[in-house]
This record gives C-alpha cells, sequence and structure tokens, in this order.
C-alpha cells in the first residue's frame, strides 16, 4: 500500500511539474510574440505617414495590459506600468500623442523583457 501511495504521489508530482512547464512555455511565446510586435510598432510610431499606427499601438497596449494582469497578476501589472529605474527615452516621435505612445510601449517593452527572464 505504501508503494502504490509513493507511486501516486510521484505520478502527481510529474503532472504537475508538465502543466508547470507547459504553462511556462506558453507564457514565454506569448511574451515574446509581443515583443517583436511591440519592436515592430515603435519603428511605426516613427513614421508620421502611417496614419493607422497611434490606433494600433494602443490596442496592443490595452491587449499586453489585459494579458499581464489575467495571466501573472496584479503585481507584474503594476511593474508593466511603472517607467520606474527605466530610461534610454532618447528617440522623439513626430507629434506628442505619439511620442506618449511610444514611450508606454518602449516601457512595456522593457518590461515584457524582464518579466521573459523571470518566467
Amino acid at each position: 500500500m505504501e508503494t502504490a501511495n509513493k507511486d501516486t504521489a510521484s505520478k502527481t508530482l510529474q503532472k504537475a511539474d508538465a502543466d508547470a512547464k507547459a504553462r511556462r512555455s506558453a507564457i514565454q511565446k506569448a511574451l515574446s510574440a509581443f515583443i517583436v510586435l511591440g519592436n515592430a510598432l515603435e519603428v511605426r510610431l516613427m513614421d508620421s505617414a502611417d496614419p493607422t499606427i497611434e490606433s494600433e499601438a494602443n490596442a496592443w497596449n490595452v491587449e499586453v495590459m489585459i494579458y499581464v494582469e489575467q495571466t501573472l497578476g496584479e503585481a507584474f501589472a503594476t511593474r508593466l506600468n511603472s517607467g520606474a529605474g527605466i530610461g534610454g527615452f532618447i528617440k522623439h516621435a513626430p507629434t506628442e500623442l505619439r511620442q506618449k505612445i511610444y514611450t508606454s510601449t518602449y516601457i512595456r517593452i522593457v518590461r515584457l523583457q524582464e518579466f521573459l527572464k523571470e518566467a
């Protein structure tokens, strides 16, 4: 009976490990996809001839915020929205609105890269 209990406990632990690895892998894949898209949006924000970038970048920012809060939790969501300790805001977008969107996008990309390392 003791051996059966140990086998069951071992299988339960292996299943939990496999589930945790699968979840971590899914999170890493999603974060990587957000980073790639965010990087492309940053480039487009500098192009004054791109008429749709503001709405696309805003949608990306909202999607990232929702994903992080729902998947990683409130503490990560708070970090995602904070620029504390982040430098490098040297680019200047063509308009004030685009500069604000660029800055929020930049901050979130930096945080997503941090979260990817932690995942």
